[in-house]
């Protein structure tokens, strides 16, 4: 019984880590990852990318894939960046942070293009990560880090 529970135990703590992901999102608590058009509210509507479950980053480097067709307008972000958000996209966080981190946001404004239910933004690699074919991060030692990487889609309203 005792062998029992402590294979039980073993199997509860690996299957309820979490690595670091980052994602986009509607809201900037991370909440939601979907969005029905069209967006409410005045022009511009925000997006959010999120990096979660962090254990400790200083930085980290991917691109946003996009197929909406919405116009970007303004970004903000934590800290220093290099590159755009669309092609190849490297933040600094300014320091050694833990927890759940919002990193950027991106503005966008919506011209009343009908969505259909496949279209989306997704956090992916960026052409030059120093893991190639990875989303990366800077832990705290500056000891690059793989992350996976979250969608936010788009729909029509029911």
């Amino acid at each position: 019984m005792r062998k029992f529970l402590t294979v039980m135990i073993a199997v509860v703590c690996a299957g309820s880590a979490s690595a670091d992901h980052i994602g986009l999102y509607r809201d900037p608590a991370g909440q939601y990852c979907a969005l029905q058009s069209p967006p409410v509210g005045p022009p511009p509507f925000a997006l959010y990318v999120i990096h979660r479950f962090n254990a400790g980053a200083s930085g980290s480097q991917f691109r946003v894939l996009d197929t909406t067709g919405f116009f970007a307008t303004t970004q903000s972000t934590i800290g220093p960046t290099l590159g755009t958000w669309n092609t190849d996209w490297s933040i600094s966080y300014g320091g050694c942070l833990i927890g759940d981190l919002q990193i950027a946001t991106l503005n966008f404004l919506y011209f009343g293009t009908p969505l259909l239910c496949t279209n989306w933004m997704g956090i992916h690699p960026a052409p030059t990560s120093a893991i190639v074919g990875e989303i990366i991060y800077a832990n705290c030692a500056q000891e690059f880090e793989t992350a996976t990487g979250g969608r936010i889609w788009f729909g029509p309203a029911s």
